[in-house]
């Protein structure tokens, strides 16, 4: 009984979310495509960038060393520009994507005049687990 409760609960999202897409196709399709391109547009500025980074900085790396030599250093300062756009990605494209998501599903909930998750009955009590390891 217990394993079905997250499938009934994934196959009910599943249903709302493909229902969601299929009212409000334009506003989810921009959404997406402008997430999209955004991460593609600060990717491809961030190789650039890489790669205008060790033009203006070539002592930062031997290029006339052997490879195995100067690896690291040329991996490192590029992981440095990759590891930036991860966190440009991460702390301010992802939020701006995933809270106007919400409000497209805002935005529908009222019209249907339903919440947005079943809430449980008046007077339910949660149950509680405390596990205590001890050698």
């Amino acid at each position: 009984m217990l394993g079905r409760i997250p499938e009934k609960v994934w196959r009910w999202a599943g249903k709302r979310s493909v229902d969601l897409v299929r009212k409000k196709f334009a506003a989810v399709a921009i959404l997406r495509r402008g997430y999209f391109c955004l991460c593609w547009i600060t990717g491809i500025a961030i190789y650039i960038g890489t790669i205008l980074f060790f033009v203006y900085f070539p002592d930062l790396v031997d290029f006339k060393a052997p490879v195995e030599r100067s690896i690291f250093k040329f991996y490192f300062w590029a992981g440095v520009q990759l590891v930036v756009l991860v966190g440009v990605i991460m702390l301010f494209l992802r939020p701006v994507y995933i809270i106007s998501a919400c409000d497209i599903y805002a935005e529908r909930s009222p019209a249907r005049r339903k919440s947005a998750a079943p809430l449980p009955p008046p007077g339910a009590r949660g149950y509680g687990a405390v596990a205590v390891f001890r050698e």
